[in-house]
């Protein structure tokens, strides 16, 4: 074979460098685990080879068949922008004709084709400036030891601890079930006109002590979790360096567990930025992440799905919901007699709502869905976003309530807490009020059941100090109460503020 036909066969790489600098770069700028994008990474390089490959079968040069590839890549990257896709349909269509062109042009057209190899050097060694870029930006931005850190620790083929027996501490099992953005029953009430008693009645049936007038110290799920779990004041955990979901993997309270002998379990929600990806087993149901529909939503594929599957987005997000349930079922039948922390993070009631009260779902189109309250409200009226929160609500109450019994059938003594991480996020009905609308957004669920310890909460509790009374009630060991303020962050420094509860 000669050295020019080998060269005509040797791969094109350049599309797929580019396609996965893409992701990467994404990656680094969002600081989400490795693990995360770990698909997106896998598609990206086999969709930039596959592509060039078909367009080699087809053209029999390798050096037009990598610009075919990368001017498709363009296009699927910038499919949101209309100039951007003609003018690459544009170029794909001049240099896919091109061979009929010179076929009869004669070989004064056969010497333009000179410039594809050079456009193919060019384009490599761009390729690779680009990766190097994405890796320099790593290292300034503090990310690359962070993922060094996580793919140790993440990594599913690291050994997993087996729980320690109960021992002649007594150390329960716990099981924290939290169920994101769900408001407090007198809010429900007062604010959108929905009666919620019959939940807070049967959690109080199954000896949970329900807190009427509880509070979240924060209006956002990680500074929430990151507080929580590092047992931290709220304007602390404001301040922290760290990635945030680091701060919430690596807290204080999973290390006195690890010291206590538990082991820790975690179902997946989808949102990294709160996904403990480092708990000794970390469930995964399988949907698409929030890296993945972020790198979906900023490519072709998001029109692609609202053309062909408009319902794709409403239906992951109800199998995301339906699996960790399934999942946390699953380990609350499970339970032993050994040590075990299990935490479930359900995303909803939390916009987007997509279960009517009989868990049938409900109609919502689009790849692109609304996960705020005031995007929900926006879109559908507030008098048809308050039917659906109720139906949503109702859903999942009935299915929160089998769960517990789950828990408590396969061990009457373990610990059970079901809460929320912060209210609901709509826009307050009282005048003058401004976003985040801090007595709504703050007003959560927290209902404990911990069998023989009583006074792990009262009825003004907030979320800041009940895993140290846990650890004190139970283990006679923890760390001392942290002021339980309330801090209101507004995405900005200056914006934010300390909030004064008014009950």
């Amino acid at each position: 074979m000669s050295l020019a036909a080998r060269a005509r066969m040797r791969p094109v790489l350049y599309p797929a460098a580019i396609l996965v600098a893409f992701v990467l770069n994404l990656l680094v700028e969002t600081g989400v685990s490795p693990y995360a994008a770990g698909r997106p990474l896998i598609v990206a390089l086999l969709v930039g080879i596959l592509v060039v490959w078909l367009a080699a079968f087809a053209t029999a040069d390798r050096d037009r068949a990598g610009l075919l590839g990368v001017i498709l890549m363009v296009m699927v990257l910038a499919a949101g922008n209309r100039t951007s896709v003609v003018l690459s349909l544009l170029a794909f269509s001049l240099i896919a004709v091109q061979p009929l062109l010179r076929r009869r042009s004669g070989p004064s057209a056969a010497r333009a084709r000179d410039w594809l190899p050079i456009a193919t050097r060019l384009l490599t060694i761009g390729s690779v400036i680009l990766l190097v870029a994405v890796g320099i930006k790593a290292v300034q931005l503090g990310r690359v030891e962070t993922f060094a850190q996580d793919l140790v620790a993440e990594s599913p083929l690291r050994p997993r601890p087996v729980a320690a027996s109960a021992g002649s501490t007594g150390a329960p099992n716990m099981f924290f079930i939290l169920l994101d953005g769900y408001p407090r029953a007198d809010k429900l009430r007062s604010e959108f006109g929905i009666d919620n008693s019959g939940f807070i009645t049967d959690l109080r049936a199954r000896d949970f002590v329900v807190a009427e007038h509880s509070r979240s110290n924060q209006v956002k799920t990680e500074l929430t979790l990151a507080q929580m779990f590092n047992y931290r004041s709220a304007t602390e955990i404001t301040r922290a360096n760290r990635p945030r979901r680091v701060d919430i993997n690596d807290g204080a309270f999973f290390a006195d567990l690890h010291r206590l002998g538990y082991r820790t379990v975690a179902v997946s929600p989808a949102f990294e930025t709160v996904a403990l990806r480092r708990a000794d087993v970390f469930l995964d149901t399988g949907q698409l992440n929030e890296f993945e529909w972020a790198v979906a939503g900023m490519t072709g594929l998001s029109v692609f799905a609202d053309a062909v599957v408009p319902d794709l987005g409403a239906d992951a997000h109800r199998a995301r919901i339906l699996d960790a349930l399934e999942a946390a079922e699953r380990q609350a039948q499970s339970l032993g007699a050994g040590r075990e922390f299990i935490f479930v993070h359900v995303v909803a009631p939390h916009a987007p709502q997509v279960f009517a009260a009989d868990g049938h779902p409900n109609d919502l189109p689009g790849f692109n869905l609304p996960y705020s309250d005031p995007g929900e409200i926006a879109r559908f009226g507030f008098e048809e976003y308050v039917r659906r929160l109720q139906g949503q609500l109702q859903f999942l109450n009935d299915r929160t309530i089998r769960l517990v019994d789950s828990v408590v059938a396969a061990d009457p003594r373990a610990v059970v807490v079901v809460f929320s991480d912060h209210g609901s996020g709509a826009p307050s009905r009282e005048s003058g009020e401004i976003y985040p609308y801090a007595d709504l957004h703050t007003a959560n669920l927290l209902a404990v059941r911990s069998p023989g310890k009583a006074g792990i909460i009262d009825d003004r509790s907030t979320l800041a100090n009940l895993l140290p009374r846990l650890l004190r009630k139970y283990m006679d060991t923890g760390p001392s109460e942290v002021p339980e303020t309330i801090y209101v962050w507004a995405d900005k420094p200056n914006d934010s503020f300390v909030f004064l509860r008014p009950d």
